[in-house]
């Protein structure tokens, strides 16, 4: 090309641009740089080109670089490619540059490029951004690989599991550059989901090899407490949870109870019963119901838990599984961690499956326990079970019915009753030698029908009487037949001969009341003409002997008139005579007859008897006994409140309702309400007499009436009788309407039972006591004496007899009347009488009751006691003289012989007593002469000494010390005596004045205290405010007597450096103190108590109720005697009851301290209520 023209040669270098690019260099003189690719026939290819100017040309320099640009082609492809397989790819690429420390220590990464793939496998694209920046919560050992590969060039496989992401990742990390390069690049993908599989596959061998284990368990299950003992452990095991809990609920699901569980050696035992609704919370108690599982997963977090609850009880997380069983929930499964646990599905499912597996298997367990159990009470009943019992194959023959029978199973019995040996697999034909059709016929009719039969039979090849009872074993087309028979002969042949009897009672019982009311005809007609008798009247005192016979009488008439009805009820033999009657105005005139009674008694009683549409056919006499019956047991155990008698008139009915307000009658006992001879017991009515055939002769007479009677009861409210008779006659026999009687009346009127009534009521109520008001007592003269006559307490509920009775013993004695045992306690206690004279079945307390109360208190225990009692019979009375009386007397008794016993037991008393003084007499003298010795004998000591020897001052101080302290001994003593018998007597008067007790008890506490303070005693005092004035009406000194006695008993008994307090409050209602012999009958409404607590030397128990008599000292061993005659405590009583007041005193025993309490009427109430006199 040299010597030649460029664009002559190639004019194409215009196109190029390659000629301006000349121009430009030429004009500008700048060089140009630049690729070009030239394509022509004789070369294609890429040149570097340099255009640079020269003087006034340029050059151009070209370097051939074709061969670096196809092979920058061919790496631009390529990169191409690997960036289409780079993007498109499944797996994560991360390319990263590890970062290390100074001491060669991988200490972060540097995440330099990443695919679609890494970014979408990793949440977020990672480039240009340092791993601890994203997230400081990734595992170390990611650092450690990603070092290892940069420093080592050693690729890595491995999968990890990445926090941050909650993923697991297969990865494969490898070095990147040569050997300085850190740089680490890594293809991964997320294997989570395989992960997941794999561990649910796992846990699911894990747990479906566990409760493997745990139903081999159950099914080698012999002792169940053991058993799920174990399983308990190893469920804890498996599960690694802090408490296995099994519960069982209850048939109505109010009550939990956990009958097993296991637990941490740290926790305590839970087992025991507890209320559903304490121990679930509402929700899950309604959810359990459902059967649906609880899951707490944070009990601190969860709002559905107490939280504080489950955190005392270190329970973190918990899931309840309960199991329900024909629609109830029967089971509770439960599992407690210590800390806060999310629950995996699989592991819920495994609960759902124990829960279910364990109760069926303790289920099952348990039934087959009481199966061996039931068979074992089987085999044992079946052994030894007095009814004979047989199991037998009936044999069919040819022609369909029933020939034979085979043994397949007897008991003992049946043999001991049949006298059959070895019956089994036996026919009754081998057995007994003969075919025996009829009872294969009997055998065959129950296997065919599948009925039952209950028969007595007589077997006459046995010659024996057998009750049998016969039903088929087995479903349809079993010929097997149970036989369950005892042998009645012995009970047959008795009840042929009680038949006899009770047919030859019955003759006799009927024939015997028609004797007993010839001579009461007589008796009572007799009396009545006396009483009639206006020509020589009889006197005040014959008159209301003769009415007490007369009413007697009458009420053994009326006794047996009842008996002989029962008895003619029984025979079948009473006749009644049915007519047309106005059953309202007959019912109105005998309710009316019992309405003076029952307005004596303080009751009202309502007659609701309007007139009926028709006349109502009934025996006149017989409905006379039903009214009057009701009436009368209304009337008997009704205290307040009202009687109502009602008739009323409903269709073709006519009711009879009497209702009381009653004392009730319990449920248990309505049942047998009308039962001949059944009384309720313990019933609290007036009166404990009757025969109990009352209300059965009524509801035998209402169904002679073709009616019924009902009773209803609420205890403690009241009792109603209703009564419905049929009206119209088509009912009754029709011999008996209005024809007459053969037989002799039984009707004893109205009087009877009203004055039986009036003679429940007590004296002041107008009972029969008042009878005797008035009567002059002709006595026979006793002998001259000085002694006061002796004072008897008469108890008996029955008001002829507390009267007959008093006016017989008041002819010699002071006699007082009880209606029965409780009156007569507190009167007792009010002022013990010499003898007591009780009858023995009483109302409310009787004389047994009243025996062991008295004997049990030791201030009457020596009271003597004579039991009377109807009860005759050698147990009765030993029974009354076990149980602590003197003497049992039988009723009917003597005047003379009552006599006699009473003034026995009273002689017999008075000695012991006389006995007693004696000894108590020279006890008395010899304590008394001790004490008054001890002093004398100082003081005539030192008197001798000043009177023979001259002294210095201070031991004449000293001496004349001692005769002043002595002589004060002295002097306290004979005043304590002088006390005691002024009080005794009767002398010692009261200077009644307002006393505030607040500075009365300062000066006793202040006068005593250096006494305590010598014996290093703690003395404290607990006053009310001086301006609160606690007053009573008394002496003011002999209040501070009772003070100073009470608390300088307690100094002298309690050990140095012991304590002592005294206290003073108001309080409220007083009851009767157990110290104060006389008690109290009243009751204040409020009352000072003074209260004096020592920690002394306490009390024995046994020495407790003597504590307050006089001259009496507990027995202290461990201490010196202190001396004294034993009349502190004494004196202190009489006072505190001469000012109406209790004291009382208590101790839990020997050295645990003993407490005195006085409690004294406060003024108001003592005046408003009591009358003091000195």
């Amino acid at each position: 090309m040299a010597g030649k023209r460029l664009l002559r040669e190639n004019p194409a270098v215009v196109e190029t641009g390659l000629f301006d690019m000349f121009k430009q260099v030429t004009e500008s003189g700048v060089p140009i740089t630049h690729e070009h690719h030239y394509a022509y026939e004789q070369f294609d290819g890429w040149f570097w080109q340099t255009i640079a100017q020269v003087e006034d040309g340029f050059l151009l320099s070209t370097i051939d670089i074709t061969d670096r640009k196809r092979t920058e082609a061919a790496l631009r492809e390529s990169e191409a490619k690997y960036r289409v397989l780079f993007e498109m790819m499944d797996e994560g690429y991360l390319l990263s540059e590890v970062i290390f420390d100074e001491n060669g220590e991988p200490i972060d990464i540097l995440y330099l490029e990443a695919n679609s793939a890494a970014v979408r496998l990793a949440g977020r694209d990672f480039s240009e951004q340092r791993m601890r920046e994203i997230d400081p919560n990734y595992e170390e050992y990611w650092y450690e690989i990603y070092g290892h590969v940069a420093l080592t060039g050693e690729s890595v496989r491995a999968e990890r599991y990445a926090k941050p992401h909650d993923r697991w990742f297969d990865f494969y990390a490898f070095k990147v550059g040569g050997q300085e390069s850190r740089r680490v690049a890594v293809v991964f993908k997320d294997i989570t989901d395989a992960k997941h599989r794999e561990a649910d596959r796992k846990r699911t061998e894990t747990n479906l090899a566990f409760l493997a284990e745990v139903s081999q368990d159950l099914a080698r299950l012999t002792n169940i407490d053991a058993t799920m003992d174990a399983i308990g452990a190893k469920i804890g095991g498996h599960f690694n949870v802090a408490r296995v809990i099994f519960a069982e609920i209850s048939e109505d699901q109010q009550t939990g109870r956990v009958s097993h569980e296991w637990y941490q050696p740290d926790l305590p035992d839970l087992k025991g019963s507890y209320a559903t609704k304490d121990y679930f919370s509402p929700e899950f108690e309604l959810l359990h119901r459902a059967g649906e599982i609880a899951v707490v997963r944070d009990t601190a977090k969860d709002e559905q838990v107490d939280a504080e609850r489950y955190a005392a009880l270190g329970v973190g997380a918990f899931v309840g599984v309960p199991l329900i069983r024909q629609d109830k929930w029967r089971f509770y499964f439960s599992l407690l961690d210590s800390k806060p646990r999310d629950w995996r599905a699989d592991e819920i499912e495994l609960l759902r499956e124990l829960t279910a597996r364990i109760w069926i298997r303790l289920e099952r367990a348990r039934a087959e326990a009481a199966l061996r159990v039931s068979e074992e009470k089987y085999r044992s009943l079946f052994n030894s079970m007095d009814e004979a019992y047989a199991v037998v194959e009936v044999i069919p023959d040819e022609a369909g019915g029933w020939s034979d029978f085979l043994f397949l199973e007897v008991n003992p019995a049946f043999m001991q009753h049949t006298g059959m040996e070895y019956p089994v697999d036996r026919t009754a034909t081998q057995i007994l030698g003969t075919p025996n059709a009829r009872w294969a016929a009997i055998y065959g009719q129950v296997a065919e029908t599948g009925e039952s039969v209950r028969v007595e039979e007589v077997e006459e090849t046995l010659n024996r009487v057998f009750d049998l009872n016969i039903f088929r074993l087995g479903d349809l087309g079993s010929r097997r037949v149970a036989v369950l028979f005892t042998d009645i002969t012995e009970r047959k042949r008795a009840e042929n001969d009680r038949n006899r009897a009770q047919e030859a009672m019955q003759a006799f019982f009927s024939n015997v009341s028609h004797e007993f009311r010839t001579p009461l005809t007589l008796l009572l007609s007799s009396i009545q003409e006396t009483l009639s008798d206006l020509t020589h009247p009889p006197s005040p005192a014959q008159r209301s002997q003769l009415e007490l016979a007369q009413r007697n009488a009458m009420r053994l008439l009326k006794l047996i008139n009842t008996l002989l009805d029962v008895s003619r009820i029984e025979a079948g033999r009473i006749q009644a005579v049915y007519e047309p009657t106005d059953l309202a105005t007959l019912t109105t005139e005998l309710a009316s007859s019992f309405e003076s009674a029952i307005e004596q008694a303080g009751l009202q009683l309502a007659i609701d008897c309007p007139p009926l549409p028709e006349p109502v056919y009934i025996d006149r006499s017989m409905w006379e006994k039903i009214v009057l019956n009701l009436l009368s047991n209304a009337f008997k155990f009704t205290f307040a409140g009202e009687i109502t008698v009602r008739l009323t008139a409903a269709s073709n009915w006519v009711e009879l309702t009497v209702q009381d307000t009653g004392i009730g009658i319990p449920a248990a006992e309505l049942p047998r309400l009308f039962e001949r001879f059944y009384q309720v017991k313990r019933a609290n009515g007036r009166s404990f007499e009757g025969s109990g055939i009352g209300l059965s002769l009524v509801q035998e007479l209402v169904k002679l009436h073709g009616g019924t009677i009902t009773v209803s009861s609420v205890e403690g409210e009241g009792s109603c009788f209703k009564l419905l008779l049929p009206t119209g006659f088509v009912h009754l026999p029709p011999g008996q309407i209005g024809s007459p009687q053969t037989l002799d009346s039984t009707t004893t009127g109205v009087t009877a039972y009203v004055e039986e009534a009036l003679g429940w009521l007590p004296e002041e109520a107008g009972g029969q006591m008042d009878r005797w008001a008035g009567e002059k007592i002709e006595s026979t003269p006793a002998q001259p004496h000085t002694r006061t006559p002796a004072r008897i307490l008469l108890v008996d509920d029955n008001a002829d007899m507390r009267g007959y009775l008093k006016r017989l013993l008041s002819q010699r004695w002071q006699v007082e009347t009880a209606a029965n045992g409780a009156i007569s306690l507190a009167q007792i206690q009010q002022q013990p009488p010499d003898l007591v004279l009780t009858d023995v079945i009483m109302p409310e307390m009787d004389g047994l009751q009243l025996l062991q109360a008295l004997r049990a208190d030791p201030q009457t225990k020596s009271i003597p006691i004579i039991l009377l009692s109807a009860r005759a019979g050698e147990e009765a009375t030993i029974e009354g003289l076990a149980a602590g009386a003197d003497d049992y007397l039988i009723k009917p008794f003597s005047a003379r012989e009552l006599m006699a016993r009473v003034e026995t037991h009273l002689q017999l008393a008075r000695l012991r007593q006389e006995q007693s003084a004696n000894r108590f007499k020279d006890e008395f003298l010899m304590t008394v002469t001790h004490e008054l010795q001890a002093p004398l004998a100082v003081i005539l000591g030192w008197a001798r000494l000043l009177q023979t020897q001259t002294l210095d001052r201070a031991k004449t101080a000293h001496a004349l010390a001692a005769i002043e302290r002595n002589a004060t001994v002295e002097a306290k003593l004979v005043k304590d005596l002088l006390d005691v018998s002024s009080l005794l007597s009767g002398k010692l008067q009261l200077q009644i004045q307002q006393v505030d007790l607040i500075p009365l008890t300062k000066e006793v506490v202040a006068k005593l205290r250096p006494t305590a303070e010598a014996k290093t005693i703690q003395l404290i005092e607990t006053l009310p405010s001086p301006n609160a004035g606690i007053f009573v009406l008394g002496q003011s000194d002999r209040l501070k007597q009772i003070m100073t006695n009470l608390l300088s008993n307690a100094i002298k008994f309690t050990p140095e450096g012991g304590r002592v307090e005294i206290s003073l409050t108001r309080a409220g209602s007083r009851e009767q103190g157990a110290g104060s012999r006389g008690g109290f009958t009243t009751h204040h409404s409020s009352y000072a108590q003074i209260q004096i607590e020592d920690t002394g030397i306490g009390i024995n128990p046994d020495f407790l109720p003597y504590v307050f008599d006089r001259f009496t000292q507990a027995e202290v061993p461990s201490r010196h005697s202190p001396g004294g005659v034993g009349i502190g405590l004494a004196i202190s009583r009489l006072l505190v009851e001469l000012h109406k007041g209790i004291i009382e005193a208590t101790s839990d025993g020997v050295g645990l301290g003993a407490t005195f309490r006085v409690k004294l009427p406060l003024m108001t109430t003592y005046v408003l209520n009591n009358t003091v006199q000195g």
